[in-house]
């Protein structure tokens, strides 16, 4: 700012609210706020809020009837989503029936428009169902029925060589049939092992120093 400008009390006093952010809408913002300063008592609290609404809605310079609109239309923005919340003020509408119709214009202008998407990790597409990627542990066969659905029927189990019930594959008779059809050369079983008896051992007794004692015949 130039001396000239400096020295007319108008000139001054827009630049100092300009640097120190003095406006309406800061008043409306520490008005608005949850937090109390260290130490404030209630009735220090209540001056405080008191001078920062006179200093929002300057009742001096306004009716009201215009006073009651500021505070609706505060009310209406604070339930608003926050993105149209973000939106209604950065239009800055003069009063609360403005502010509705800002918000009527967002929602037409995204009526039938994908919801947008978080900023954050991208969603990943779903994975297939549990059934597309279990494996079973013992597959069986095409074509051959499971041997659990015959024995849920209350029938004997089913032979996976011949596909007849009544049997299993290793005990199957065409199995058998076909494996002893084989050639092969006969072999001598040969007899098991016969442990002898142990000859019972002979003991007898003789006189050692002048005692009895048992003594083991050797042989």
């Amino acid at each position: 700012m130039d001396e000239e400008r400096a020295h007319r009390y108008e000139d001054l006093k827009t630049a100092l609210l300009i640097k120190f952010d003095i406006s309406p809408e800061t008043y409306r913002q520490r008005f608005c706020s949850n937090i109390i300063p260290p130490g404030e008592s209630p009735t220090e609290t209540y001056y405080r809020l008191k001078g920062l609404y006179r200093r929002w809605l300057r009742p001096e310079q306004h009716t009201k009837d215009e006073m009651g609109e500021a505070i609706i239309l505060e009310q209406l923005i604070r339930v608003l989503p926050g993105e149209v919340r973000t939106w209604v003020r950065e239009h800055e509408p003069a009063d609360g029936l403005a502010a509705a119709k800002l918000v009527s214009q967002y929602f037409n202008a995204r009526k039938g428009a994908p919801p947008a998407r978080s900023s954050g990790t991208p969603q990943r597409p779903p994975l297939p169902s549990s059934g597309f990627l279990k494996r079973e542990s013992n597959p069986e066969p095409p074509g051959i029925p499971k041997v659990s659905n015959l024995r849920g029927a209350g029938k004997d189990f089913l032979c996976y060589y011949c596909q007849q019930p009544g049997h299993k594959a290793s005990v199957c008779p065409i199995r058998k049939a076909k494996v002893t059809g084989a050639c092969y050369a006969p072999r001598l079983e040969a007899e098991p092992t016969r442990v002898q008896p142990v000859d019972v051992q002979r003991y007898k007794k003789v006189i050692v120093n002048g005692q009895q004692v048992t003594a083991l015949l050797d042989t």
